[in-house]
């Protein structure tokens, strides 16, 4: 082994300045005793050259200035390595030297195609590689994930301990995304929970959710069951539960319910699930039992968006009762076409509210009638919006016009009873009870009036066997 190390060739001669040609003679005198035959000189000549490099400042887009001026001994450090005997204990601290500096392009091709950053990683001190910055751990990422298909067992056992501090280290230092893709790219996100903190579980569930998107049914079953455990885990209970829906893991939505024990957030729970239609077992012997439920049926749905409308102040042009009208020989005339207009108009406009000036007003029969055929279907159709939700009081002003003799009249309260009833769950069932008996009927405008609003007011729901037969 030689004392001295030729100065080499394909060093460039830029200007330089004298602060950095003192670097280059310090860092070739290192490199001259770390390979040199004095052992008493290489211990410190090495802990010289990874201070150096460790403390090297630069701009985000130049390589740090040990690193490049480092570059040309790069082979003759891996042949120093190599010579060294393995119980010298300096070999390790090498091994650390040779492995930063096979980050950049001091191997060229050839140190990337063999991954000499892991390589001699692996055969160093394997301590606070975090020192070394955050490029270094890119650079071990990407190299772990080249080598881990390749690996056997062993290998793999070797990688390990690596990879838990290349994890500790990303959830330390803000960096929990290349965390998560790390452990995704070698299939161990299992392992994550281990290193979540109160600090950093919002961004990797988030993180790792908007992943899912991307990828296969498999993985992405698994990587949305971790999420919602964790978010459980630091009692998230709303984005828990909207996970276990996108999941469709119905005993996972009844752990999140049996688990929760706020009264103010499981009726948040329950009014997600409502607005979902998601089924859910309620414990019989919690004390807010006949709330959940009450919330899950949307029984209230009308009375909370009355309340709603009036904390907000909604106000709105009301529309006026005269229709527009058109001119035939000196005489106006009603445009079928614009009322019918109107009649959908007034009754979006007006959802939910339960009261125009239009169809609930005393003339409303008026305009009912201004309408031809389906034209009249519609317009009473509208008063299930007007009515939209209540149950309770929305049933009894639709109930009259089934007792008209016009079929279109007739066939429009069916399908506004089924509106009324859309979205809610009525232990009664009147929408089944007010519109099965005319499902089977020969007249086939009341039959298509009674099966609109029955699908209207099951949307989403499953009937029950009763009721099925019922309908059959």
């Amino acid at each position: 082994m030689s004392s001295k190390v030729a100065a080499p060739k394909n060093v460039v001669k830029d200007e330089e300045s004298e602060e950095d040609k003192e670097l280059q003679v310090e860092l070739k005198l290192l490199v001259d005793k770390a390979v040199g035959n004095d052992l008493t000189l290489i211990p410190p000549a090495l802990e010289m050259l990874k201070y150096l490099i460790r403390t090297s400042t630069t701009s985000m887009t130049s390589v740090p200035k040990p690193l490049k001026y480092l570059a040309p001994f790069y082979d003759i450090l891996k042949e120093t390595h190599k010579n060294m005997n393995n119980n010298n204990p300096t070999k390790k601290t090498l091994a650390d030297v040779i492995s930063i500096l096979g980050m950049g392009t001091a191997g060229g091709e050839e140190a990337k195609k063999n991954c000499d950053c892991l390589k001699y990683c692996l055969q160093g001190t394997m301590q606070n590689i975090g020192d070394w910055g955050h490029e270094y751990i890119r650079q071990l990422e990407k190299e772990i994930v080249q080598q881990w298909s390749f690996n056997c067992e062993t290998s793999t056992k070797m990688l390990m301990p690596l990879i838990n501090d290349i994890i500790h280290f990303n959830c330390n230092h803000h960096a929990e995304i290349q965390a998560c893709d790390l452990l995704m790219e070698i299939d161990l996100l299992p392992m994550l929970p281990e290193y979540m903190a109160k600090s950093t579980y919002q961004r990797m569930c988030m993180y790792l959710s908007s992943c899912s998107k991307y990828v296969d049914e498999t993985e992405r079953s698994k990587i949305m069951k971790l999420t919602c455990e964790q978010y459980l885990r630091f009692h998230e209970y709303s984005r828990s539960l909207i996970t276990a829906i996108q999941m469709n893991d119905h005993k996972m939505v009844n752990k999140i319910f049996s688990l929760c024990k706020d009264k103010t957030t499981l009726y948040q729970l329950g009014f997600i699930c409502a607005r979902h239609l998601y089924t859910v077992d309620v414990n019989q012997n919690s004390e807010y039992y006949d709330e959940i439920n009450n919330i899950l049926s949307n029984s209230h749905l009308s009375s909370h968006f009355l309340t709603l409308a009036r904390e907000v102040e909604v106000y709105k042009a009301w529309l006026e009762p005269l229709p527009p009208r058109i001119t035939i020989l000196g005489e106006n005339m009603d445009s079928a076409r614009q009322n019918l207009a109107s009649s959908f108009v007034n009754g979006f406009v007006n959802a939910g509210f339960g009261c125009d000036k239009l169809l609930t007003t005393e003339g409303g029969n008026k305009w009912i009638y201004r309408n031809k055929e389906h034209g009249m279907l519609c317009a009473t159709a509208a008063l299930g919006l007007l009515h939209l939700w209540d149950v309770d009081g929305g049933l009894t002003p639709i109930d009259k016009y089934l007792y008209t003799s016009d079929d279109y009249i007739k066939s429009g309260a069916l399908l506004a009873l089924g509106i009324v009833n859309c979205r809610v769950r009525n232990e009664c069932d009147p929408a089944l009870a007010l519109l099965g008996d005319y499902v089977n009927m020969d007249n086939e405008t009341l039959q298509i009036g009674a099966i609109l609003g029955i699908g209207l007011a099951y949307a989403g729901k499953l009937l029950n066997r009763n009721n099925i037969t019922t309908l059959q």
